[in-house]
């Protein structure tokens, strides 16, 4: 099923601005709709590889056998102690070195975001 999430987006935000009740009501297919349109929304983000949080800083997946992310910006990867350190070529890169620079996906998530845009500091 091809689903339109503006048009579900949409309907939601037509029910709630017009609907007196506390609770929204919504149809069998509606719920199927959305939940469907939810499942679909999860599997996209789980096969990204890369998000933009801000101008110029990216969270990368960096390792896909172990699910080891890290947060980048122009060669620079942010390590544990939020410093920017250059990222050396991947044969120089040692065991020590990812350690400090890797992370799980949501990690890398909320150290980026908790960047708020500033990649100072290279």
């Amino acid at each position: 099923m091809n689903i339109d999430l503006q048009a579900v987006t949409d309907r939601l935000r037509d029910r709630a601005s017009t609907d007196n009740d506390d609770q929204l009501q919504f149809s069998r297919w509606e719920l199927s709709v959305i939940l469907e349109s939810l499942a679909s929304y999860q599997e996209l983000v789980g096969q990204a590889n890369r998000f933009k949080i801000a101008d110029r800083i990216y969270v990368d997946l960096r390792d896909e056998e172990e699910d080891r992310w890290a947060v980048v910006s122009d060669g620079w990867v942010l390590d544990n102690e939020n410093t920017w350190v250059r990222e050396p070529m991947p044969s120089s890169r040692t065991d020590e070195f990812l350690e400090r620079t890797r992370y799980s996906r949501t990690e890398a998530i909320a150290k980026a975001k908790a960047l708020n845009g500033n990649h100072d500091g290279r």
